[in-house]
């Protein structure tokens, strides 16, 4: 994007639709450390509703709906940074 395009979309322009996209890409990759942390940001609302003892276990199962390797979270790994399951 250019400075110019860039200018004019802070002052309220709409953009073009494809340069939307990549101005939505960006800001979900940088916003939160990645797409992964949005995505879990997400789950982490979603499983509010779910049981405290059933939460682990349904996070590992939307995580494999969505075809990705559900990452360790700060109490799964022990005091070596090693993933406990």
């Amino acid at each position: 994007m250019s400075p110019s395009g860039l200018q004019k979309v802070l002052q309220g322009s709409q953009p073009f639709p494809a340069t939307r996209t990549k101005l939505e890409r960006w800001y979900q990759e940088h916003r939160s450390g990645g797409p992964d942390s949005a995505r879990e940001e997400a789950i982490q609302f979603l499983l509010r509703g779910v049981p405290p003892s059933r939460r682990k276990q349904a996070r590992k199962e939307i995580w494999s709906a969505l075809g990705r390797d559900c990452p360790p979270q700060q109490d799964d790994v022990d005091a070596g940074g090693n993933a406990q399951d």
